[in-house]
């Protein structure tokens, strides 16, 4: 079924686009500039500023592609004073500035901005050298809080004369001084000031100066007296008042009603949220509204947002929903209205754990309500293709999430309602993942948000119904998780919904996501927690992604230098050897555990070291005698301690430990794989422990070191047999193994070394070419005057063997 989702995959240009913009390094220069010498510098002192530019100087990037890019910076928190600089007029053009949760300073947005000519502008959440860190890589730039006199300055006279639309909105520090320069804008359309202290004197400002002006929104701001809003009564098509303040009652009705073209008008309102603290909400008659909108006949008006208010009459509702029969959108979340039988007949509920349909006695093409024994009947509605915000059904949710996005409260029970809604889906809606996701990022900072999130994901997604997500949403959704687990490190209950969302073996091999920070925030719950449900999953994720690593992520591995989390790898094998037996699952978690030990030790020396200093070769040699007959355990082990003798560092503290004993012994067992890696630890002994050096109550490897011909025979007769290495255990140093066989005073060593080397071939090709190669090696051997003779006659029979 089709639920309305047109998520496609990424484009060739939106691929481009965020390769650039992550790799500006690669395809900029850096230049040091002087920013006194431009005459925009506001401090009196030198200020050095490192500047980019394109490298290709011919690159012109029309204002499109410019806008873009400026944008995609944005979204990646890439902009700063000096990619900002990037903007000249000599390689990029801009029309549109969207400028939102950077931190620029007011020296650097002058220097861009006055060169452009721009006709809109929006600058959301801009940070100011009091708000946060210096600007990054350039902190000597003066970066005092910027008011919106500052930007209006920054703008060259032929924006000034054209600039119709200015966003300012979540800029709290802006309107901290007299509107001088927004008078300048005559032109301007549409201005936004929602979440600012944007106040009454600024609004008789705007309202007097700015004739027209034709969309409003001061949405939870410092204004209390609408009056001024009288002078474009025969303007406004387009008044947003979110979360206005008490002092305006019912005079709001008369002086909204005035507004004779409106098209959009938002009174909704958010009892919980304060944005200042001295903050309380307008709590005008909502029904006596309703009514006097319904006499007024705003004949252009389609879009009522009236969510929040209390107490909704059906009556009013149903007197304004026929006197508006084209209204296309009615906001009605955290509202009593939303679950009136007129708005919810013919649509699932939410008020079950089971979807049913609510079905109405009244006539699907009439509208009837019953009040005080008189009976109010009313003309033909359709309300097919009226959009309702709300709880009490699917469809009214799922506008909730789409218009509200940055609304809280709104959302917390909209999802609420949206788990009960989905814990029996059984279809996959692409739709509902995709407009969560979308909140989750939008509202990182908010716990309360991401738990509610994180549920209704868990249900989205469950037994499989992940599968027919395309690719891209399902990569956007794990590293949202795993963002999620990032932000919030000592969240218990956020961590196991994200943790029992991502414990799909199935999902984390179909996708391509982060997997080094998935590595590394599955290790971080080890440290954090020690509940026994959270510790199985993180090991069983953490197991699986380690095991699937691209090479690009396995180079990230050398960061895992902690020692904590080699620490808590080991208290958990240390804990279920404790218990074995009376905890479900042990022996697998153990498993698992040593599988993490072991792949992150590739190209990671401090890994292998921490092992070491964190008592790990007692631990092991434990685990040794314990799985005696589980030979998938013996061998994992046999392979961390098999790399561990190839490091130098940690040789000396290796071969003195008695660890080194249970290893003798697995030289004759029947299992090859033992075999291999056994005779593997005891040929670096060999190679790099002198004899005098032996402690000879632990080591007796003198039949392997003198008595050589009963290893001959066993490396001819396996020369040609396929070890049953797990492809995760491949790693096996071709580069290390060539130096042994260089080792001209131990046979035993080069000979098991060549033996290494053909395993080597065999398990990453196997091609002829691999075969050739072998032989030459072979040859070499034998044509080497140091090598022993032995040595020699072994290699001319293994090449009659090949």
């Amino acid at each position: 079924m089709n639920y309305g989702c047109n998520q496609q995959p990424f484009t060739l240009y939106s691929t481009c686009l965020n390769y650039l913009c992550n790799n500006l390094d690669f395809f900029c220069k850096i230049n040091q500039i002087n920013i006194t010498n431009t005459g925009l510098n506001s401090s009196k002192k030198d200020t050095n500023f490192v500047k980019y530019e394109f490298k290709d100087c011919s690159i012109r990037f029309n204002n499109f592609i410019s806008e873009d890019i400026l944008e995609k910076l944005c979204d990646l928190n890439k902009l700063n004073d000096s990619t900002f600089s990037l903007f000249t007029t000599e390689q990029t053009n801009l029309r549109k500035v969207h400028l939102k949760n950077s931190q620029l300073s007011r020296d650097i947005i002058k220097l861009v901005l006055r060169k452009h000519q721009i006709n809109e502008l929006i600058v959301n959440n801009l940070h100011s050298e009091n708000q946060n860190t210096s600007t990054p890589n350039n902190s000597n730039i003066t970066n005092s809080n910027i008011n919106i006199n500052d930007l209006i300055d920054s703008l060259n006279e032929w924006s000034l004369n054209n600039l119709t639309y200015l966003n300012v909105s979540r800029n709290k520090s802006l309107f901290g001084s007299i509107l001088i320069n927004l008078k300048s804008l005559k032109n301007l359309t549409k201005l936004n000031v929602s979440f600012t202290c944007f106040n009454n004197v600024c609004l008789d400002i705007v309202c007097n100066d700015l004739n027209n002006l034709e969309y409003l929104d001061i949405s939870a701001t410092k204004v209390s007296d609408i009056s001024p809003l009288v002078n474009l009564k025969d303007k406004l098509k387009y008044l947003f008042m979110y979360n206005m303040r008490s002092s305006l009652g019912d005079e709001i009705i008369q002086i909204v009603c005035s507004c004779s073209r409106l098209l959009s008008l938002d009174l909704s309102c958010d009892v919980s949220t304060k944005i200042f603290s001295d903050m309380t909400l307008s709590l005008f008659d909502v029904n006596k509204f309703l009514n006097e909108l319904t006499s007024a006949r705003l004949i252009d008006l389609k879009y009522l947002d009236i969510s929040g208010k209390i107490n909704i009459k059906q009556e009013s509702l149903t007197m304004f929903l026929n006197a508006y029969p084209d209204l296309k959108f009615l906001g009605l979340a955290l509202t009593n209205a939303n679950s009136f039988d007129i708005l919810t007949k013919n649509q699932f509920s939410t008020n079950s754990n089971q979807k049913t349909l609510h079905t109405s006695l009244s006539s699907p093409s009439l509208i009837s309500i019953q009040q005080n024994t008189q009976k109010f009947t009313f003309k033909e509605v359709d309300l097919t293709n009226l959009i309702v915000t709300g709880e009490s059904t699917e469809q009214q949710i799922l506008s909730s999430l789409k218009y509200y996005k940055s609304r809280q409260t709104y959302l917390q029970r909209a999802l609420y309602n949206l788990f009960t809604l989905t814990k029996n889906y059984c279809e996959t809606r692409q739709d509902l993942v995709q407009n969560i996701i979308e909140i989750m990022i939008l509202n990182i900072k908010s716990q309360s948000i991401q738990l509610a999130a994180t549920t209704c994901i868990y249900n989205l997604t469950k037994h499989n119904l992940y599968l027919n997500l395309p690719a891209h949403l399902l990569t956007q959704l794990i590293n949202t998780i795993l963002t999620i687990m990032h932000s919030y490190p000592n969240s218990l209950i956020l961590q196991k919904n994200c943790l029992i969302i991502l414990c799909n073996e199935s999902m984390l091999n179909s996708s391509k996501f982060n997997k080094f920070e998935c590595i590394k925030v599955t290790l971080e719950c080890l440290n954090n927690f020690k509940d026994h449900n959270t510790i199985s999953s993180s090991i069983a994720i953490c197991s699986q992604v380690s095991l699937n690593a691209e090479p690009e992520c396995r180079k990230q591995f050398k960061k895992l230098v902690d020692p904590k989390y080699m620490k808590h790898l080991l208290s958990v094998i240390s804990m279920h050897m404790r218990n074995l037996g009376n905890i479900e699952n042990d022996e697998s978690i153990i498993h698992s555990v040593l599988d993490i030990i072991f792949y992150l030790s590739e190209e990671n020396i401090e890994w292998c070291k921490n092992f070491i200093t964190q008592n790990g070769l007692n631990i092991f040699s434990s685990l040794m005698t314990t799985f005696e007959h589980d030979l998938d355990a013996r061998f994992k082990i046999l392979c961390l301690i098999y790399k561990l003798s190839e490091i130098a560092e940690i040789r000396p503290v290796l071969f003195g430990h008695p660890i080194i004993k249970c290893i003798k012994s697995l030289v004759y067992h029947d299992d090859i794989n033992l075999n291999f890696l056994s005779m593997g630890f005891i040929a670096n002994f060999l190679a790099h422990m002198p004899e005098t050096h032996w402690d000879w109550s632990m080591v007796k490897f003198d039949d392997l070191k003198y008595n050589l011909k009963p290893r001959i025979e066993f490396f001819k007769s396996n020369w040609n047999n396929d070890l049953n290495l797990m492809v995760e255990y491949k790693q096996l140093s071709c580069e290390y193994l060539f130096k042994l066989t260089k080792i001209h005073s131990e046979p035993f060593v080069q000979m098991w070394s060549l033996w290494a080397i053909n395993v080597f071939y065999k398990l990453n090709s196997g091609t002829n070419q691999d075969n050739t190669n072998m032989k030459r090696i072979l040859r070499n051997v034998v044509d080497d005057k140091c090598n022993d003779l032995l040595v020699k006659k072994f290699c001319l029979e293994l090449l009659e063997l090949a």
